[in-house]
């Protein structure tokens, strides 16, 4: 196997994530709130656990982007690798796009626009392949990727 030209590992955000809980520590002090005092029961378990469970995101999902020669590889842990290679590539570039509404968040996901494997931020490298969709790759250097692509030979008339 050849050596990456191009290697880029990507945790959820952990703003994004800090954000979350902070949001379920205020819903949680509005539920104390306006329930009824016998129906509290623990009040400090649902951000407590929610913290937990957001942590444990951030360690284990990584989004891994390789180039690799002839090859693009894309694994969001634990899920599948994808595999694509460059010769299947007619167009790349690197584009904006708004996490919420494009695509409804972050992680693995299809949208109108196409699929996108993203873990933060708003920069990605749109790919325009034979035979599928427009794939998305949430990027912190999306040009450097763009580059690595190119000098591999995507978007190369064949």
């Amino acid at each position: 196997m050849n050596a990456p030209v191009f290697v880029e590992t990507q945790r959820f955000s952990a703003r994004l994530l800090g954000s979350v809980w902070a949001a379920m520590v205020v819903l949680s002090l509005v539920l104390r709130m306006v329930l009824p005092q016998e129906d509290h029961g623990p009040a400090w378990l649902l951000p407590l656990t929610l913290l937990l469970v957001l942590a444990a995101a951030r360690a284990v999902f990584v989004l891994r982007t390789e180039v690799h020669g002839d090859r693009l590889s894309v694994r969001l842990w634990p899920l599948p690798r994808l595999e694509l290679p460059v010769s299947r590539m007619h167009r790349i570039e690197a584009v904006g796009y708004r996490p919420l509404r494009d695509f409804g968040g972050w992680g693995l996901r299809f949208g109108r626009q196409g699929t996108i494997y993203s873990t933060s931020g708003s920069r990605a490298v749109r790919i325009e392949a034979e035979g599928r969709r427009p794939l998305f790759i949430g990027s912190a250097q999306p040009e450097a990727l763009v580059a690595a692509l190119r000098a591999a030979g995507a978007g190369k008339a064949r």
